[in-house]
């Protein structure tokens, strides 16, 4: 994808009556070189005037070895009335890159093969998507980096593609991602999701909606993250981190209910006393996980929350903090 960005410089002429023939346009729109030098022939207030003019210049924003405002000079000094700078203003995404609209990428972003990016997104210096995993089982297989819409990446973020495993690593909408933070292979971020500066992920890890990581954070490989957690700065996690609770401290523990958050969320008085309630059964009581689940479905009310945090205890692969 290249974009070429052109912008007409009047050096002291008057253009407002300039009309160049169709044929002179014709003829500078295929000068390649730069510094190419051109007089062309405008109808005044006699019969013709004469500009010189340099349609094809580049500066350091390009392939250029000038600042804008130096060529300006320059040009003044060589007597030109008229300069075109031709920045090409490249992102070099490789072959089957898929960009959406309103995306904004700025200096040294690098966005490569596989890449699927929707609307929206925001990419700061140095953000690297789609890059081959660094999982030495990776054989080179077709995989995908996949990001939604309106999400922002700081600078030096870096999100590797998928492998055989699941073939792709999926980032949902309105997430941010601090700076430096790394999403390896096959992970998967929901959406609302806030990942603090230094934090890294890897491989097959799963982050549900609106979860918190603080700075500095290291998950272990095949971990999920629950909703609405919070997760202090440096914590390092080698299990599955309970849905709405905040975690911190070395080695990692629960630390209670992430009961601003919560409360920020919109969520109800009652709600919350009720997820309160469920974990203080299930990382306090006494006897067998699955009797203690079976507690909670018994003396707990139902709800949506409820249920999601027991179908993610029944669903860990690597247990839980606690």
């Amino acid at each position: 994808m290249k974009h070429m960005l052109t912008c007409l410089l009047l050096l002291g002429a008057t253009m407002a009556q300039a009309q160049i023939c169709n044929d002179e346009l014709q003829e500078l729109t295929h000068l390649r070189q730069a510094n190419v030098r051109k007089e062309i022939s405008i109808p005044g207030f006699d019969q013709y005037q004469t500009l010189k003019c340099d349609f094809h210049i580049h500066t350091v924003f390009s392939d250029g070895h000038v600042w804008p405002t130096m060529r300006v000079t320059e040009a003044w000094q060589e007597g030109l009335d008229a300069i075109s700078i031709t920045d090409h203003i490249e992102y070099r995404p490789h072959k089957n890159v898929v960009i959406g609209d309103n995306n904004v990428l700025m200096n040294s972003v690098t966005v490569l093969y596989g890449a699927r990016i929707g609307n929206g997104n925001k990419f700061f210096p140095g953000a690297v998507i789609s890059a081959i995993p660094q999982d030495l089982k990776f054989r080179g297989e077709e995989t995908t980096v996949e990001i939604g819409d309106n999400n922002t990446f700081r600078e030096n973020v870096t999100v590797n593609r998928g492998t055989a495993a699941k073939n792709r690593t999926v980032v949902g909408s309105g997430n941010l991602f601090m700076e430096g933070v790394h999403i390896a292979h096959d992970d998967i971020v929901g959406n609302e999701c806030i990942i603090g500066n230094g934090t890294k992920l890897a491989g097959e890890v799963i982050i549900d909606d609106r979860a918190i990581l603080s700075a500095n954070v290291l998950v272990h490989q095949f971990c999920r993250i629950g909703s609405y957690c919070m997760v202090g700065g440096g914590t390092r996690s080698a299990q599955d981190i309970l849905p709405y609770a905040m975690i911190a401290r070395d080695p990692a523990a629960y630390c209670g209910l992430n009961t601003v958050g919560l409360r920020r969320r919109g969520f109800e008085r009652d709600i919350i006393d009720n997820i309160h309630r469920t974990y203080q059964i299930i990382l306090q009581g006494t006897g067998l996980l699955k009797d203690l689940l079976a507690r909670v479905e018994e003396e707990i009310p139902n709800s949506p929350e409820i249920d999601y945090i027991l179908d993610f205890i029944r669903t860990s692969k690597r247990g839980f903090i606690r």
